[in-house]
C-alpha cells in the first residue's frame, strides 16, 4: 500500500501487488514516453518540409493515444482507501483530470484521423492543438497537489 501526505491510500485492483501496480506505471509511461517522442519528431519533420501535414496529423493521434492512456491508467488502475474528507476532495480531483486526459485523448485521435483522411486538415490540426494542450493543462492542474 502507498501512502502520500493527505491521507490518501493507494491498493490497486484487488489481486494486484504494490510491485505489480509499480511495473504497470512504468510500462504506461515508457508507451507514453514513446507516443511523445514520436510526435515531437514527426512534429520536426513536418517543420522542415517533410510531408507536413499527414505528419501533423499522425502526431495528434499519437498525443492523443498517449493522453487517452494516461487518463485510463490513472482511473484503471489505482483504487483509493479515502481517510479524510480533504482525502476525498483530492481523489475526486484526480478523477476528473483523468477524465477530462481521456476526453481530450479520444479528441485529439478524432481529430487526427480525420485530418489524416483529408477533411480540412489545417483546420481540424489547429483545433486538435487546442483540444490537445487544453486538455494537458486541465488534467495536469488537477494532479499537481497529489
Amino acid at each position: 500500500m502507498l501512502d502520500n501526505r493527505i491521507g490518501v491510500s493507494y491498493t490497486g485492483e484487488e489481486n494486484r501487488t504494490v510491485d505489480q501496480s509499480r511495473t504497470v506505471a512504468e510500462a504506461s509511461s515508457g508507451t507514453e514516453t514513446f507516443l511523445g517522442a514520436g510526435a515531437v519528431v514527426l512534429g520536426i519533420l513536418g517543420l522542415i518540409g517533410l510531408a507536413p501535414t499527414p505528419l501533423d496529423a499522425i502526431a495528434a493521434i499519437a498525443i492523443g493515444a498517449a493522453l487517452l492512456l494516461t487518463g485510463r491508467f490513472v482511473a484503471r488502475h489505482t483504487m483509493v482507501n479515502i481517510d479524510t474528507h480533504e482525502a476525498r476532495q483530492s481523489w475526486q480531483s484526480v478523477k476528473s483530470s483523468s477524465a477530462m486526459a481521456a476526453l481530450a485523448g479520444v479528441g485529439g485521435l478524432v481529430l487526427g484521423i480525420l485530418a489524416l483522411i483529408g477533411i480540412s486538415p489545417m483546420a481540424l490540426l489547429s483545433v486538435g492543438t487546442i483540444v490537445l494542450g487544453a486538455g494537458l493543462v486541465m488534467a495536469g492542474g488537477a494532479r499537481t497537489g497529489v
